[in-house]
């Protein structure tokens, strides 16, 4: 993915593609180039502050509670499932390491999903956020399914938009979670 000027050169599967800069293929490429496996994920405001050439490192992301969003529940839940799924195997073949990390992780899990439950087992509701997490949860999920589309909608455009929307995991955090080769090259947005 290389940005020259306004336009974007995206090659995938042997396809160039052309696309007018969106902020949506912005974040794709961010995410491509700072939060491919085995990095981490990058936090919705962190990844608006890299989009805008801003540091992320100045932008506060924590919370006095911890709120879980439905899309971040849900992705927690499965990871639960996978980690107990995962600890099965590991005891199976008989690497204890392995199983006891995976109970670690699988305790971590639960912990942050009881913080995140009001008394009583319900779940926190959110209201107004004033640290704009869910507002830049929404904006940057909107953007990227937006140039996703506009990806799809392109000649020779429908793998890569099909790898784009099964390897891109949205939410509170974002990552990327494909195992392409990719070469990466734009600057951030000049600051206003």
């Amino acid at each position: 993915m290389v940005l020259r000027g306004e336009v974007w050169e995206v090659t995938f599967d042997g396809h160039t593609l052309m696309l007018d800069g969106t902020r949506g293929l912005r974040y794709i490429a961010l995410l491509i180039r700072d939060a491919p496996p085995g990095s981490g994920p990058l936090h919705a405001k962190e990844l608006v502050a890299l989009a805008d050439g801003r540091k992320s490192d100045a932008i506060e992301l924590e919370r006095p509670d911890e709120i879980l969003d439905t899309v971040a529940q849900k992705q927690l839940l499965a990871r639960l499932e996978e980690v107990a799924a995962e600890r099965d195997r590991a005891a199976a073949v008989d690497d204890l390491a392995r199983a006891a990390r995976l109970d670690d992780e699988y305790e971590r899990i639960v912990a942050t999903l009881s913080r995140a439950a009001a008394p009583g087992g319900r779940r926190r509701k959110a209201g107004a956020f004033d640290d704009g997490t869910e507002k830049a949860r929404k904006a940057v999920a909107k953007a990227i399914s937006e140039a996703i589309a506009r990806i799809q909608s392109c000649r020779g455009g429908a793998p890569l938009a099909a790898h784009l929307t099964s390897t891109i995991r949205k939410g509170q955090w974002l990552s990327y979670a494909g195992n392409t080769d990719w070469y990466i090259d734009f600057q951030p947005l000049p600051r206003k």
